[in-house]
């Protein structure tokens, strides 16, 4: 073998060694920056846990920031239009510099009406709530200072200051003759702090676009428990009426009535019935 050839095999075999050494060296650098993906992406797991668990944790310790609430009703105060109401609070700790308020507003409002809670004792602090008995109410607790906390939003409990609640339902009659029944159910609470929440009268009235059609007085049935007050009514009488619309009133005993002298249900009830190819509607509105 002549020696130029020597030197070519030579510089082949160097040339693949090399190539071979390259490739090692990228696989290595491929397989490293895969690894640091992987690192990465663990990582990036275990920090997405641990916010996980730190949140728990804050969310733990602010429900034990608050050891006790109670919600009492000050009979002597009250009155028809107004319940009184003292609530009270025990906080696990409470710093120095820190502050703590009470913030309610009626159910589904937007803005707050803010209150500072009054020191009773080394954890202890009370607030007076001037609430109407026939609107809900929510609240949080928050505090100033350099470490700020604040509760998560609750419900002021509504059996302890509020009117008994009732309950509407519309039925056909079976006869499918267009008449139907409108009854009204009333939960009396068996321990209302205060005379004369029962209900005195309680009225149905039918309006079209603003206009009064109809003003019907609900029959009271005594022998039912909970109370039950209902009418009857031909619904084919108004079937062809656009835009029929139907409120309730409840007078109680007391002389308290429901807001603006008619209580818009809080669901929406709708009936309809087919006689003739015409449809009937009557709406009780929310």
């Amino acid at each position: 073998m002549r020696k130029w050839d020597l030197a070519l095999i030579t510089l082949l075999i160097v040339c693949l060694g090399v190539n071979v050494f390259i490739w090692r060296e990228v696989k290595d650098i491929k397989d490293n920056q895969t690894g640091m993906a992987r690192r990465d992406q663990v990582d990036s797991i275990g920090l997405s846990v641990s916010d996980a668990v730190q949140t728990l944790e804050v969310f733990a310790k602010e429900q034990k920031w608050i050891q006790e609430n109670t919600f009492l009703l000050n009979k002597e105060e009250s009155g028809t239009n107004t319940m009184v109401v003292n609530a009270k609070f025990t906080f696990s700790t409470m710093e120095q510099n820190q502050s703590p308020y009470f913030l309610y507003r009626e159910k589904g409002a937007q803005d707050w009406i803010q209150l500072e809670l009054a020191q009773k004792g080394v954890l202890n602090y009370e607030v007076e709530l001037n609430l109407a008995p026939l609107l809900e109410y929510e609240y949080q607790l928050l505090t100033s200072g350099d470490q700020k906390r604040a509760s998560d939003i609750r419900v002021i409990p509504y059996n302890i200051y509020g009117a008994p609640k009732w309950k509407e339902e519309i039925k056909p009659k079976t006869n499918n003759s267009g008449d139907i029944e409108f009854k009204i159910y009333v939960f009396i609470t068996e321990n209302w702090p205060l005379p004369g929440m029962e209900p005195k009268n309680v009225t149905l009235k039918l309006e079209a676009n603003g206009k009064e059609l109809k003003n019907l007085s609900l029959v009271k049935d005594n022998e039912n428990k909970p109370d039950t007050w209902n009418v009857q009514l031909n619904i084919t009488d108004f079937a062809l009426i656009d835009g029929l619309e139907a409120y309730i009133k409840v007078e109680y005993l007391n002389g308290l009535q429901r807001v603006d002298d008619i209580e818009l249900f809080k669901q929406r009830v709708e009936y309809e019935i087919e006689k003739n190819n015409t449809n009937a509607k009557i709406l009780v509105k929310s």
